[in-house]
C-alpha cells in the first residue's frame, strides 16, 4: 500500500508542477520576482515544495520497505 501511495503521489506532483508551469507561462513579472527575491513565497509554491519533501520521504521509506520488510 505504501509503494501504491508513493506513485500515486508522484504522479500528482508531476501534474502539480506541469500546471504551475503553465499558469506561469505568460507572466514575466511573477517568474522574475519568483527567481530574484527570496522573500517572495506565493502558495503554489509552498504546496509545491511540500509534495516534493513528502515524495523523498515516501520513496525512501518505500525503499526500506521493498529492501528490509518485504
Amino acid at each position: 500500500m505504501l509503494v501504491r501511495i508513493t506513485i500515486f503521489l508522484i504522479i500528482l506532483t508531476v501534474i502539480w508542477c506541469f500546471l504551475i508551469r503553465l499558469y506561469l507561462k505568460d507572466d514575466f513579472e511573477k517568474i522574475i520576482k519568483l527567481s530574484f527575491d527570496k522573500n517572495y513565497c506565493p502558495w503554489y509554491i509552498c504546496i509545491t515544495g511540500i509534495l516534493m519533501y513528502t515524495d523523498i520521504a515516501l520513496i525512501l521509506a518505500s525503499a526500506f520497505y521493498l529492501l528490509f520488510l518485504r
